[in-house]
Order: structure tokens, then C-alpha cells, then sequence
């Protein structure tokens, strides 16, 4: 067995975020192939770079000694455990866009992403590495990436407490803002629990979700309790009333209409 592998560093998303900028990632130009039957086709479509640059950054890790386990030929995520010998912890997404366009990409299947939560709330914790690529003449290049967290590049649109693709009223996927922009209407929340108050305000306006909206939040609260040890600043009463919920800053509440004039910092994160 190669010694190389051996040894692999266990590294924490921002140092992984570190050795992709200080290893000149965004100085880096390349581009993409398809070679099949003696035809090498030179891909200049960008709806194929997602999928390609992960599988990329799958042999970048491992060409660099960095110890992950990856989820890239399954649906389920995270797609890199990089604390694998622990999976309720390290979990990084991997996401990108075309430079230049508001993102549009799928963080996760709204129903699918609120239903884990009940059993595997750590999945909250889960560190986003972005990309924003450009694509031309087939010369791919990473423009920017960020370093986030859920709360960090979602917020609220005009019809629902989170951002979400929505047709003919079924919810499909939950979607980013535009978390960059100074100018953009819908800020990202401030903290995750923004963020889970928003889904459970989602999920009560929503009327065909199949999972129990009246136990929901008590039971993300108290799964993530039970595997992180830390209890989320949410207030939650054994009442239905939405006023029984409270979201607690500086041991004060506040409600949730005002919370949503408060997403306009995002002073945490790596970019």
C-alpha cells in the first residue's frame, strides 16, 4: 500500500478552504474533456461543470492527502464526510454556479432536508463550499468561493419564510439568496436559529407536507440536543400556539416578524 495514503491529514473545512485558495485555485485555468471512442470532445456546456468539478475536487483530496469519505455516486448527502471517523460531524456540501448569475442551485429537497432533521439535526452544522465558475470556449476557470453555513446563504422570499423552488404550489427544493449582493431585497438569516424557525414557519403554511408540523420543531430542537449537547435558543413550549415559540436573544425574545428585518449581517463566514 502506497505510504502516502497512510497518512492522511484529517482537516476542518476552513482548512480545506485555505489549501484550495493558497494552492492558486482561482488563478487556475483548465478545462473539461469527454475521450470516448477515440473522440475527445472538448465540454463547453456549463450545466455539466457541477457533478464534474466534484468528482475534480474528490481527486484534488486525495492527490493533496486529505482524509474524506465521499457520497458523489449517491443521492444522499453530505457529498464529503471529513471527519469520517465520526459521520454526525464534517459533513461539506459542495455547490456551484456560473459567475455573474444570482445562484440558483438546489441546497436540498425541501421535505427531505425538514424530515432528517428530526433524527439528524447535526446535519444543521454542515459547512457549504460555493464555486463560482465561468465557462468559456470551454476554458473553465473558479472566479470566487465561499465558506458558509445553511443560515448563511438562505433567507426569505416574498411568498414563504425561506426561499424555496416552488411550482403550482409543491415545494421541491430549498434555494439560495443572493448572499453576496449589499443590494439584494432578501438577506440571509443571522444564525441557525433563524434559520429553523423559518422552516417551521414554512412548513406550517404549507399544506402538503406529509410531515407533522405541530411536533416538528420540539423534536429538531431536542435531536440536536441529544447529539451536539447544545440546546438551540429557541423557546419551545408544549403549546401549539405559534406564540409558544420564541426565539431568544439575550435571554429576550423576539418575534419572528421582526427577526426577518434582522438577516442583513453575515460576518462569520469565509469568502
Amino acid at each position: 500500500m502506497n505510504q502516502k495514503n497512510l497518512n492522511k491529514e484529517v482537516c476542518t473545512a476552513a482548512q480545506i478552504y485555505q489549501k484550495l485558495i493558497d494552492a492558486g485555485i482561482k488563478k487556475a485555468n483548465g478545462r473539461i474533456t469527454i475521450d470516448f471512442m477515440g473522440i475527445s470532445t472538448l465540454v463547453k456546456e456549463a450545466s455539466a461543470v457541477g457533478d464534474l468539478f466534484q468528482e475534480w475536487l474528490g481527486s484534488w483530496f486525495n492527490e493533496n492527502n486529505i482524509d474524506v469519505d465521499g457520497n458523489i455516486y449517491t443521492q444522499e448527502p453530505p457529498d464529503f464526510h471529513i471527519v469520517p471517523q465520526d459521520k454526525t460531524k464534517g459533513w461539506l456540501e459542495v455547490k456551484t454556479f456560473v459567475n455573474g448569475r444570482s445562484p440558483a442551485f438546489d441546497i436540498a429537497n425541501f421535505e427531505a432536508y425538514c424530515d432528517s432533521h428530526r433524527t439528524k439535526a447535526y446535519r444543521l452544522n454542515a459547512d457549504y463550499l460555493i464555486f463560482a465558475y465561468s465557462l468559456l470556449d470551454g476554458k473553465l476557470k473558479i472566479e470566487k468561493l465561499w465558506l458558509k453555513k445553511i443560515w448563511q446563504v438562505t433567507g426569505a422570499s416574498k411568498k414563504r419564510a425561506v426561499k424555496v423552488q416552488e411550482k403550482r404550489s409543491v415545494i421541491y427544493n430549498i434555494r439560495p439568496v443572493s448572499w453576496m449582493s449589499k443590494r439584494a431585497v432578501y438577506k440571509p438569516f443571522n444564525n441557525k436559529e433563524d434559520f429553523i424557525l423559518a422552516l417551521n414557519e414554512t412548513l406550517k403554511s404549507y399544506e402538503k407536507t406529509k410531515i407533522d408540523k405541530e411536533r416538528w420543531l420540539k423534536e429538531v430542537v431536542d435531536n440536536y440536543f441529544e447529539h451536539t449537547g447544545e440546546r438551540l435558543s429557541i423557546d419551545v413550549n408544549s403549546s401549539t400556539d405559534s406564540e409558544s415559540v420564541e426565539l431568544l436573544v439575550d435571554n429576550e425574545p423576539i418575534e419572528l416578524e421582526e427577526q426577518l428585518n434582522l438577516f442583513d449581517s453575515d460576518n462569520s463566514s469565509l469568502e
